[in-house]
């Protein structure tokens, strides 16, 4: 099931299931854009979050554990990564229950209840339409005190045309790979730092530039965009001709993931044919989920946040915003 509501020229559809929100704008010049990626598979079924994977949605626990650490890098190797119950917390998998519809405001608020076993008690998400823009307020509640890895999952569609779209960076600290290839199909070196996104080592010695998209061939990269200076992220889509600018709290997802995905993923449902870019702010290890975010593991020790601290009794209410904004 899904909620639709429009005010001011946008409007913003929640799904129930997973949370995820997508949305249409009306610019100046009157053209409506949909910025935000939709899974292209039909009918598949399996893990919930996939099934009808699109748009924006909250990540409490952020990433799925791998099942072991086995052949990671030495400074990896002791870490314990403890299961996902759910890839991306039980928020990106189970149904929402709404809470309120005001379609004259063009405001939806949800809500879901987590199992009893699970830290976080319960998660409320409102999304609220402005003139080209949806605002996000995320509010997080537990049971008890934790340190948990949290992300917003933000994914935006890509042209179809090699290098047609442009990825605007803030200035980072750094930028860093996971200990090992996010898929077999990645290019970029595992396990790397290094400063200029424009020129991101490859395993080959050369050099990509994550900053123009998509790529040529089949291949799946993930960067880890460390402490930037602002918390706001925009992709330029230069054959429809329109900017989409995420913005977020960056007190709270002091971080920001590249998921760059083109056509790397072979196996269902990806089919070798998936294309989107996730822009995800957040707290954590990659995607390695809570055993190894919670950990001390080598992204805490060079100084970077993995975890958001939660207390029973305090919410943590996470804001952001996507906008869009012809070129």
């Amino acid at each position: 099931m899904d909620v639709t509501v429009s005010a001011h020229g946008t409007t913003a559809t929640l799904q129930l299931l997973a949370g995820m929100v997508t949305a249409r704008f009306t610019l100046e010049d009157g053209r409506e854009i949909d910025p935000f990626y939709t899974a292209a598979w039909e009918g598949w079924t399996g893990v919930p979050l996939l099934e009808k994977l699109r748009g924006d949605f909250l990540c409490v626990p952020f990433g799925d554990s791998p099942a072991s650490v086995e052949g990671y890098p030495a400074e990896w190797s002791d870490l314990v990564p403890g299961a996902s119950t759910y890839p991306h917390g039980f928020c990106s998998n189970g149904t929402w229950e709404v809470v309120s519809v005001d379609d004259e405001a063009g405001v939806i608020e949800v809500r879901l209840a987590y199992p009893e076993s699970e830290e976080v008690s319960e998660v409320y998400r409102c999304v609220e339409c402005h003139p080209g823009r949806v605002d996000f307020i995320d509010t997080v509640r537990v049971r008890w005190e934790c340190a948990l890895p949290i992300g917003l999952h933000p994914i935006f569609s890509l042209p179809d045309e090699v290098g047609a779209a442009r990825v605007i960076l803030p200035k980072c600290a750094e930028f860093m790979t996971k200990p090992l290839p996010a898929e077999p199909t990645s290019l970029l070196a595992a396990n790397t730092r290094f400063h200029d996104p424009t020129a991101a080592p490859q395993i080959d010695n050369g050099t990509t530039d994550i900053t123009r998209l998509p790529f040529d061939g089949n291949r799946e990269e993930i960067v880890l965009a460390c402490v930037p200076e602002t918390a706001q992220v925009s992709v330029e889509n230069h054959v429809e001709g329109y900017r989409a600018t995420v913005t977020w709290d960056g007190d709270i997802l002091k971080n920001v993931l590249l998921w760059i995905s083109n056509r790397g993923r072979d196996f269902e449902p990806w089919g070798g044919e998936n294309v989107c870019l996730g822009v995800e702010p957040v707290s954590a290890a990659f995607d390695l989920g809570s055993g190894i975010s919670a950990a001390d593991n080598p992204v805490a020790a060079a100084g970077y946040a993995t975890t958001v601290k939660l207390h029973p009794g305090e919410d943590l209410v996470i804001r952001h915003s996507v906008s869009v904004e012809a070129l």
